[in-house]
């Protein structure tokens, strides 16, 4: 995301290039493989466009399947479906990690660990697409729209959030 509010520039929206898998598999960034535990971790990349020097702030991330993870925050927090008779959790936070203080046009790069809580057999025998968002989240520097639960406005208005499309496979 490069912090223009609307993000007219990053289009589409659900690729940004802050965000890509830090293992991947056949040199696809967008590509995380169910059945191999603990070999994920989601890069991101946050760089600092505004002249205010960022003192305390996070990066939250979240997961969500699609197409159910367009709806946010509902499909991102906590988010389950019932497949099968079976509650699966098919949305939710699985990390967080503080950003150290930046000045104007620093760039930092951190990353979280990653491994999907459920298996994409059980939504179908192909690839399942799994959505990917990280939210800076600062007191000098809030959401600049937090109203939309259309997960395309929101990551299009507002520069604190970033959002990809990943390939689960299994």
């Amino acid at each position: 995301d490069v912090g223009e509010e609307p993000n007219e520039i990053n289009l589409p929206s659900w690729k940004s290039p802050a965000l890509r898998n830090s293992r991947p598999l056949h040199y696809r960034p967008d590509y995380f493989n169910y059945s191999l535990p603990n070999q994920a971790a989601l890069e991101i990349k946050v760089t600092k466009i505004g002249c205010n020097t960022t003192q305390t702030a996070k990066v939250e991330a979240y997961f969500s399947s699609a197409p159910e993870g367009l709806t946010w925050p509902d499909n991102w927090h906590e988010f389950y479906v019932d497949i099968g008779g079976n509650q699966i959790k098919a949305g939710g936070k699985f990390g967080e990690i503080n950003i150290p203080i930046l000045y104007y046009r620093d760039v930092w790069e951190g990353t979280i660990k990653f491994d999907p809580t459920f298996d994409p057999a059980i939504y179908s025998s192909g690839p399942v697409n799994l959505g990917i968002l990280a939210r800076i989240v600062s007191p000098d520097d809030p959401d600049f729209n937090t109203n939309p639960t259309n997960l395309l406005e929101l990551a299009t208005h507002n520069n604190n959030i970033a959002w990809r499309l990943f390939e689960l496979q299994h």
